[in-house]
């Protein structure tokens, strides 16, 4: 049982941490290509994409399970 939670566990820090280091590779060159203020403008898509996805109250859950 304990090596299952550990297995768990490591299988979440890698869910966590992975996107948090690749995107810490990835950005700065991304912002040298595309420049600052394209770069604002997405993440402020990216900001507003977020919102919408907490205001979702689980309808797309609701209808993935009624399809």
């Amino acid at each position: 049982m304990g090596g299952r939670i550990r297995h768990y566990v490591a299988y979440n820090l890698i869910g966590s941490v992975g996107p948090t280091l690749v995107s810490l590779l990835v950005v700065p060159i991304f912002l040298r290509v595309i420049g600052d203020v394209k770069f604002g403008l997405l993440s402020l898509a990216w900001l507003l994409l977020g919102y919408f996805d907490v205001f979702d109250l689980g309808l797309s859950r609701a209808t993935t399970n009624q399809i």
